[in-house]
């Protein structure tokens, strides 16, 4: 749930106060902005530089937190990150990284390969391993395709749009011949009451378009308005939101070509 005003008064509290943070307050607070993607630059800075002053002591899971939210945030300190991965790397450090830790990490790592490569050159072996092991266990055992995905997918066979379900890189819905990724996001993707994405959602978005994806969104609150017996219509949606130049006939007098959808709150394409 987001409140502008509230996370505004927060952040501008506890930017006077940071120092008076244990370190797991400071670490929940940094990440508690990265989770909903606010970013008041002036508290981010002063948490960044708090956060890189006590690195030394904080737990394994609390620099697990902090490396995710700084890299939602966009606030890449190489030397911040250098020092969370080697002591992650240490020996007592990868001993106590539990799986959630262990991917928080691996993602920071595979955003700052292609961002920021300084900030994770010379990264130990041992931790590269556990990292992309605790990935692969956690995805094999999440990896299903929702009834949303499966609805989408259907549409776009319709279309004859050739397309993969479940593909490579964590793609919801892979257009291999366009380049498209189609992510099919659910409401565990937004912020409750405003519907903006959320920082997990926008961080998988940016690492997709560094590897050089397009990237497409079809939220639910969209995809879901249309009626699932409504095939025109669920292909219209598509058809716009791939950008696809294709005329479709659905009979002698009703064809459709690429337009703008309709923003959030209209109800079709007509209002």
């Amino acid at each position: 749930y987001d409140n502008a005003n509230l996370m505004q008064l927060v952040a501008y509290e506890a930017t006077r106060k940071l120092r008076s943070f244990s370190h797991r307050e400071l670490s929940n607070i940094i990440w508690a902005f990265g989770k909903v993607f606010r970013r008041p630059r002036k508290f981010v800075l002063a948490a960044a530089a708090e956060a890189r002053a006590r690195l030394p002591h904080f737990t394994p899971t609390e620099l697990a937190n902090l490396a995710w939210a700084l890299t939602v945030l966009e606030v890449y300190d190489v030397g911040l990150f250098k020092e969370v991965f080697e002591r992650a790397a240490a020996d007592e450090g990868l001993q106590m990284l539990q799986e959630g830790d262990l991917n928080q990490l691996y993602q920071v790592y595979c955003l700052l390969r292609l961002q920021a490569p300084e900030a994770v050159k010379g990264i130990g072996r041992e931790l590269l391993l556990a990292m992309e092991a605790a990935w692969a266990t956690s995805k094999e055992r999440e990896k299903r395709t929702t009834k949303r995905q499966a609805a989408v997918a259907k549409v776009l066979e319709n279309l004859q749009i050739r397309h993969e379900v479940e593909a490579e890189h964590d793609i919801d819905i892979l257009l291999p011949e366009h380049g498209v990724a189609l992510e099919v996001d659910g409401p565990a993707h937004f912020l409750r009451n405003t519907g903006h994405p959320m920082g997990h959602t926008i961080m998988k978005r940016r690492l997709l378009e560094l590897m050089g994806y397009n990237v497409i969104s079809v939220p639910h609150f969209e995809f879901d308005r249309i009626p699932y017996w409504s095939s025109m219509e669920l292909k219209r949606y598509l058809q716009r939101k791939c950008q696809t130049d294709e005329v479709l006939y659905f009979n002698d007098l009703d064809s459709s070509t690429h337009k703008p959808y309709p923003p959030r709150g209209k109800k079709t394409r007509f209002d």
